[in-house]
């Protein structure tokens, strides 16, 4: 005999068809959706955990988690809906009040920083201090120390393009200085225009005077 639903042989003593109830066995029963449960985030219905009927703690629809309270606390479709359409419209809210807030936050960042190099230069400028590069000649006052507490080093003499320490036996460009001691030294041109200052209205500047000497 035959089943009637798959057409399946059944044998004489078989009151229903073993496949149908095997497939019966099998497939697991429908998923129900938890009553008058909505998701706030897609407005879908949820649907409960396996062989429960405990909210799930994700929505199944748009895959967002949901919070115990949202779990505790049923909402019907038309408030799942309108709670969807509410964060909707906060989210982009939040998006546009945090862009403005740093761009605001920029803007103060990028005054401050003039302000400073503003102020910076205002001193230097009102201290009448500039870099001893570009300002060696003879006569010109050299000086070393930071902010306004410069101290005097000494005065310029000339110089030579290859000068030899007798010392070292080092080559540089040398600058002979009549130091504040009263003695006379040579130094290196270009340790000397990294650390030294000079007066910006010194006249020996703008005499523009240089001698070549021997040493």
């Amino acid at each position: 005999m035959e089943c009637p639903k798959c057409g399946f042989a059944m044998g004489p003593f078989d009151e229903e068809c073993p496949r149908c109830k095997r497939q019966a066995q099998q497939t697991p029963p429908p998923k129900t959706p938890v009553a008058d449960m909505h998701c706030p985030h897609c407005g879908g219905a949820l649907v409960p955990e396996p062989g429960t009927q405990e909210t799930p703690p994700f929505c199944g629809n748009c895959g967002k988690p949901l919070t115990k309270n949202q779990r505790d606390t049923p909402l019907s479709a038309p408030q799942a809906q309108a709670s969807s359409r509410l964060e909707g419209t906060v989210r982009p809210v939040h998006l546009v009040t945090g862009g403005i807030a740093l761009l605001a936050l920029l803007a103060f960042i990028i005054q401050i920083s003039f302000s400073g190099a503003g102020s910076s230069s205002a001193g230097s400028s009102s201290a009448g201090w500039t870099s001893a590069a570009g300002h060696i000649w003879c006569g010109v006052q050299v000086y070393s120390g930071q902010g306004t507490q410069k101290r005097f080093v000494g005065e310029v003499l000339g110089g030579n393009e290859r000068y030899t320490d007798p010392i070292t036996g080092s080559t540089f460009r040398g600058v002979k200085l009549r130091m504040a001691s009263g003695s006379e030294e040579w130094k290196d041109r270009s340790s000397l225009i990294q650390w030294g200052y000079v007066h910006k209205d010194d006249p020996a500047i703008q005499a523009m005077q240089w001698e070549i000497l021997h040493y």
